[in-house]
Formats: C-alpha cells, sequence, structure tokens
C-alpha cells in the first residue's frame, strides 16, 4: 500500500465495526485492498479470556489496505497467525502487551504513527508445509515513520526487520530475542539532540536487550546517529563472539570503531554529514584532521582496524608498484 496521498479512491470502504462484528463472533477476517474506516478498538467486544486476557480466535489477515482510524489491540491473545503484509496504519497503532500465539507479519506495512509492541510475545509454533519457514515475527521492509516501541517484548523464535525503516525513535529496551535477530540493511534515521546542556537519546537504543540466538547482524545497516551505531555493534560484536563467529563479528568491531572514529571528529554526535559540518564556524581543524582525515585514511580505510589484512596487502603493493614505475619511467630518479 502506498503512502496516504496516493492512495487509490477506488478501494472499496469497510466499517471498522463489521471487523470488530466478526472478530466478536470468531469469524475469520480476510480483507484486501480496501480502506476501513474508524478505530478498531477491541476493547469494547465481549471476547472470550485466558488468565483475564480476552482471546481473538479470527484469523486476522488485512493486506494492501489503509486502517484509517486507530488501531487498539491492547493486552490480548490472538491464537492464529496475523497478516498486516503491505497495510497502511494511518493512526496510532496499539499492540501493547498482545500476544501473538502463532507469530505476525508486518512485511512492507507503514505506520504514519506511533507503533507500540511493548511487552508484547511473539510467540511462534512450528509448521512444516511445503518447506515454508516460520516465523515469530516478520517486519520486512516495514516503514516506521514515528515512534517504533518494542521494549520488553519477548521473540520466541527468529524475528526479522530486514531494510526495516525506523524514521523516528526505535526503542527495544529489555527486549528479549530468543533466536535469530536480523535487521540487516535497515536504516535508523533518527538522531541523539541536545538541549541547554542536557543529552536526550531519541534514536536506535538497545539498552539491556537481550539476544540469545546464534545469528544476530546489523549488516549494511544505515545508523544516522553514530552513537546508536558504535551501541548497537558493540553489542553484536559481543554476541558474535560469544558464539564463535570471528569474521561477524569483525565487520561489527569495524563498524563500531567508525562510529567512534566519527564522535571524535568534527561531527560529534550528531546526525550532520561532513559537508555540513565543514560550512559552520564552529568545526575544530584538529578534529578534522586527526579524526576526519589521518584516522580516516590510515587507520580506517587502510589498516582496516586490523580487520581487514587485505586492504593493508593491497595498499602495499599500490605503493610498491608506484615507486618502481616512478623508477623505471623516471630515469632512475
Amino acid at each position: 500500500m502506498e503512502d496516504e496521498e496516493k492512495i487509490p479512491e477506488s478501494l472499496r470502504e469497510v466499517p471498522a465495526s463489521e471487523i470488530l462484528a466478526k472478530i466478536e463472533k470468531g469469524e475469520p477476517v480476510e480483507y484486501d485492498n480496501v480502506i476501513i474506516k474508524g478505530d478498531l478498538d477491541i476493547r469494547k467486544l465481549d471476547l472470550p479470556k485466558s488468565d483475564n486476557k480476552p482471546i481473538i480466535t479470527s484469523q486476522i489477515k488485512i493486506t494492501n489496505s489503509w486502517i484509517k482510524g486507530k488501531l487498539n489491540f491492547q493486552n490480548v491473545i490472538i491464537e492464529k497467525q496475523a497478516f498486516f503484509d503491505y497495510t497502511y496504519f494511518g493512526a496510532h497503532s496499539c499492540f501493547l502487551e498482545v500476544q501473538f500465539k502463532k507469530g505476525a507479519i508486518f512485511r512492507k506495512a507503514k505506520f504514519r504513527e506511533g507503533a507500540v509492541f511493548n511487552e508484547a510475545k511473539f510467540d511462534f509454533q512450528a509448521v512444516f508445509d511445503e518447506a515454508q519457514f516460520q516465523w515469530s515475527a516478520v517486519f520486512i521492509k516495514t516503514q516506521f515513520n514515528s515512534e517504533a516501541l518494542f521494549n520488553q517484548a519477548w521473540f520466541i523464535w527468529d524475528a526479522t526487520f530486514n531494510e526495516a525503516q525506523f524514521n523516528a525513535e526505535a526503542h527495544f529496551w529489555g527486549t528479549q530475542f530468543k533466536r535469530h535477530a536480523l535487521f540487516d540493511n535497515s536504516s535508523f534515521n533518527k538522531s541523539a539532540y541536545f538541549w541547554k546542556g542536557a543529552y536526550f537519546g531519541g534514536f536506535a537504543q538497545f539498552f539491556e536487550t537481550q539476544f540469545n540466538g546464534d545469528v544476530l547482524t546489523f549488516k549494511n545497516a544505515v545508523f544516522k546517529c553514530p552513537i546508536a551505531q558504535e551501541g548497537a555493534c558493540r553489542r553484536v560484536k559481543n554476541v558474535l563472539e560469544r558464539n564463535g563467529d570471528r569474521e561477524e563479528a569483525g565487520y561489527h568491531f569495524y563498524r563500531e570503531m567508525e562510529a567512534k572514529r566519527i564522535q571524535k571528529g568534527i561531527r560529534g554526535g550528531s546526525r550532520l554529514g561532513l559537508g555540513e559540518c565543514l560550512k559552520t564556524d564552529t568545526w575544530s581543524f584538529r578534529k578534522f584532521l586527526f579524526f576526519d582525515v589521518i584516522e580516516f585514511i590510515f587507520v580506517q580505510k587502510i589498516f582496516g582496524y586490523g580487520v581487514h589484512p587485505w586492504r593493508l596487502i593491497t595498499s602495499w603493493g599500490i605503493i610498491v608498484a608506484a615507486f618502481a614505475a616512478l623508477y623505471l619511467f623516471g630515469s632512475g630518479l
């Protein structure tokens, strides 16, 4: 589903009350290419309960659609796998304390406002049909345009956020990934900021996050905030070293050291680019020379922080070849 202003007017409109009625009756909720008008708030429903938590027994599959109103699925148990592929959430979406008994799929979904998954539990039940692999949670290419909160959430099986875009705060405080956690090619586009000498962390935060699986990666992830890059890559490096994957640990160590170098240079912890900082009158020539030029060229690019030996070998070979050519074509001078 495209952004709000590009949504085709020809889509069929469905009142939220129709969907809520189906959920209350336990009937399948399967919609594709529709506009849902009104709030989807299950607090209004009379649902069966387990341990005082309402249970949704319906199969929920809302794809390629636009949910215009607020969504509130707080503190419910969703018994079957939930699908929200290619769906545009136009208002605040609350999945606080939801238990997805068979996982949830949000592939290429877009959240215009806040998406709250705090204390959500993404369970998993193995299904082996036609060799289809099942996940606890799929957020591939999902776009979060406001805060994305996964604090103290539980991912019982594999979770993937590959190519996801976090355009505001992304909080994973105390989140537990029981198996693999993938953030390849994801982008974290929010930065920390300072006001009146105080520091405010409005970026990707992984404080006290637990990664218990064998695979954890931020390969080719983009961090606008070097502080976030340093913290995330250090956490990944430690997990991979513990699991014995030295090669992937080396990659994330390199990204960690890169983030430290940027913070020591004229960009500091800001999200400003090097060119933007050079246009201001507050930058330090010393920082620029030592960290943005010398360390960048020699320590990072040539020596590769000790994890890219072929860069050093290649650089040495180029220098030897250059001097040999100079000697050959310069008549020995």
